[in-house]
């Protein structure tokens, strides 16, 4: 079992599935399709050039190929297919080279990303592209911080802990944007801002956002209300959170911890392209808290899909029935539904060994999977997309094409290899100072 900690953080990960996944794009830049277009073909070329080394005469090159395979790293995955049968050998290294990649992303996709970053006088906007095209999150900047030079030096930090340090330097704050992705505001309140409770828990960020006396109850309590933020890095889109609760401690050893019974195991929606949740819980807080410190702790479970990978289904095949591919513990399999001169239809069956619960009637995370037709190296989307079936361990989705999008002759199709619940623990320092809103 894998422990993310920072801090007094702690991120349990449930056991990785042993070879369960292939490469997410997290570092795609949507800048530029063509050039994105135009790498890919050069690394395929050259991907297809080393697997013909591994049939070559001499040992030494055939090692060396395999190498040069494993360097090339997640990104390669999606070519290692190769158009002519390999000899024995040839498919044994292949194959260990695909599942050397594909475990090093099950130890890896839902770990914190880490910035490095060393500048002088470079205007905000500059450095946070270059964090974006490091981690491969959505990262933009409002107009007002944006020009603001920065001088900062910034080693191997995780990707939360390194934004909020940026954004402090300029008096900014990092927030969710509500389009989806993150943005760097200026702070309103520069004094609230700084005394705000922060724990980084691996991809996530929680925040407490406000603490709200409602009522006392014999002077030796107080019901309250408390906000919480959680964000997560928006590279990852979690299909659901189940929140298991909340209590508060002291931090003497001594003192007795006050739980709050009230709540329980409950489901959280997440909304598509957004990447976070607000939460707003009741506690019962101890009266004297302003005199004792105290800690809120809780922890919550994302349902967290990881290691998507493009998939390519050439529709060639497809005519002459469904193909599947079974990438570690996933299996994809293609159909091709309908094919005339102004219609192509697809459908799209993906299943998991582990679904976590990721699949229910409520839950439509999975249609934002990027499907689309290669056509000459151009992206062709779909018109639309239909669910057909629904079950505990899957989904089978139908696109539609049309008219020019008819003559593509590859379906490429991004679908997380892995779906993992991690358990997800922190705590939070208690304040009620002049950020409270007296109720009583």
């Amino acid at each position: 079992m894998y422990v993310l900690s920072a801090g007094r953080c702690l991120l349990v990960c449930l056991s990785l599935l042993g070879t369960a996944c292939q490469f997410f794009g997290q570092a795609e830049n949507h800048n530029s399709v063509d050039q994105d277009q135009a790498a890919g073909a050069g690394l395929e070329a050259q991907v297809e050039e080393l697997l013909s080394r591994l049939d070559a005469p001499q040992r030494a090159v055939r090692d060396q190929a395999e190498r040069d395979l494993m360097a090339l790293g997640r990104q390669a995955i999606p070519f290692l297919q190769p158009k002519r049968m390999l000899s024995p050998e040839a498919a044994l290294r292949l194959a260990r080279v695909r599942t050397t990649l594909i475990e090093q992303i099950v130890a890896t996709d839902a770990l914190p990303t880490r910035v490095t970053c060393k500048v002088t006088d470079l205007p905000l906007s500059e450095v946070v592209t270059k964090i974006a095209h490091q981690t491969g999150n959505a990262v933009t900047v409002s107009d007002e911080v944006a020009k603001l030079p920065v001088t900062w030096d910034c080693q191997e930090k995780t990707f939360w802990e390194a934004l909020d340090e940026l954004a402090a330097l300029v008096d900014a704050d990092v927030s969710p944007a509500e389009t989806g992705g993150l943005v760097i505001l200026p702070q309103k309140n520069r004094a609230v801002q700084s005394r705000v409770a922060v724990a980084y828990c691996g991809v996530f960020r929680v925040r407490l956002r406000d603490v709200i006396k409602i009522e006392r109850q014999h002077n030796t309590s107080q019901v309250s209300l408390v906000r919480i933020e959680i964000a997560w890095e928006p590279r990852l889109q979690p299909a659901v959170i189940w929140w298991r609760g909340i209590h508060i401690d002291r931090e003497q050893p001594e003192s007795a911890a006050i739980e709050d019974k009230t709540l329980a195991r409950r489901e959280v929606p997440v909304s598509p392209q957004r990447c976070f949740i607000i939460l707003t819980l009741p506690v019962t807080l101890p009266s004297d808290l302003e005199q004792k410190p105290a800690v809120l702790r809780g922890s919550f479970e994302p349902v967290l899909p990881i290691g998507a990978t493009d998939v390519v289904f050439d529709l060639t095949d497809l005519q002459k029935g469904p193909r599947s591919v079974i990438l570690g513990r996933s299996e994809i399999t293609a159909e091709l539904q309908r094919r005339s001169a102004n219609t192509c239809e697809v459908s799209l069956r993906v299943r998991y060994e582990e679904a976590c619960g990721a699949f229910a009637s409520h839950r439509g995370w999975f249609y934002s999977w990027p499907v689309y037709l290669d056509t000459d190296g151009k992206k062709a989307l779909p018109r639309g997309v239909q669910l057909l079936r629904m079950t505990e361990d899957g989904v089978t989705l139908l696109y539609q094409f049309g008219n020019a999008e008819v003559t593509g002759t590859r379906m490429v199709c991004r679908v997380p290899l892995a779906i993992v619940k991690p358990v997800v623990e922190f705590q939070l320092a208690l304040s009620l100072e002049e950020r409270n809103r007296s109720k009583d």
